[in-house]
Parts: structure tokens; sequence; C-alpha cells
């Protein structure tokens, strides 16, 4: 049955619990007409949003906990970049209708506004600083980002893990 079919559509519950709709998942869904029905630029703009979305959710754990930190991946610093103004192209509501050209250039836009940012990091964090920020469409969906405590301030901080005493397996090794 798989071979007789376009592809698939996944909605998502997760998305739909955050008020995103339609709660469809881009990353597991798949089309495999897109090839012939789309141009390469299109194809090629679809592409790099779900790259970028691909390396949010890969990363999403360390950026909620704030443990990922910018310049550790360029597409990571775009995706977060980015996120809000994805997300609130993937998202319609029902009483607006969209045609196919307007939401092919809406893609299409998005994607070069991305690519700068891509580009932008690739040429250094002084570019990347001035590169334009990527307007957010609806804030509560936008990554925050932690601002530093200020001086004096207390911090949390985690005392190093002692070392573990050798293994009386590993004891032995050492002695023969």
């Amino acid at each position: 049955m798989r071979g007789l079919l376009d592809g698939h559509t996944w909605l998502t519950r997760k998305l739909a619990t955050r008020g995103h709709f339609p709660a469809i998942d881009v990353l597991d869904s798949i089309s495999r007409l897109m090839q012939d029905v789309a141009s390469g630029e299109h194809r090629d703009a679809a592409q790099l949003v779900r790259e970028l979305l691909a390396s949010y959710r890969e990363n999403e754990d360390l950026i909620s906990i704030g443990a990922y930190r910018r310049g550790g991946s360029r597409t990571v610093d775009a995706a977060i970049d980015m996120l809000g103004e994805i997300n609130a192209w993937l998202r319609q509501r029902v009483e607006e209708p969209s045609s196919l050209d307007a939401t092919r250039d809406a893609l299409l836009s998005l994607a070069r506004r991305a690519a700068m940012r891509l580009q932008a990091a690739a040429a250094g964090p002084a570019t990347a600083a001035s590169a334009p920020a990527a307007p957010t469409a609806n804030p509560a969906s936008a990554p925050q980002a932690s601002a530093p405590p200020p001086p004096g301030a207390p911090t949390a901080t985690v005392a190093p893990r002692p070392p573990n005493p050798p293994s009386a397996t590993g004891a032995r090794r050492k002695a023969s």
C-alpha cells in the first residue's frame, strides 16, 4: 500500500497543544511528488527550512535548559534565530486562505533570510551579530534568551564530581 501513496502527512498532538495549526510535523511528513511538481528553487528553500527545523529539534533539550552556547553550530544558531518566523509561516488559520503562489513566495523569502543568517554566521561573530534579526510573528513561540546575571548576584554552580575509585578489576589489571 505504501508504494501507491504520494506521501505521508503526520499530524502531532504536541504541535496542537501548542496552538500550532495545522499541526503538521514537517520533519516526519514526506512527499514523493515534490520532485515532480516543485521548481528547484522551491525544493531548495523547503530543504533549508527542514534543515533548520531538524537542527533545532536535535538540540532542543540543550537549548531549553540553556546548555547550548551560541557559536557552537551556525546551523543551530540560525535555527534558534529563525524558529519564530518559521513557525509563523507554518501556521495558518482556517479562515486564512492562501494560494500556492503566495505560500511559495513566502517560503522563498523565508529561505533567503535564513541563508543570509547562515552566511553571516559563517563569516564570523562580528558579521553574524550585525545580521538583521528575524522578525518574530508570535513572540510566545520564539525561544527566550536568558540574560546574564547582574554583577554580584548569586549564581548556581555544580561542584565537580570526585573521581571514582578504581574498581577491583581495574586494580588487578594494573598490578599484573
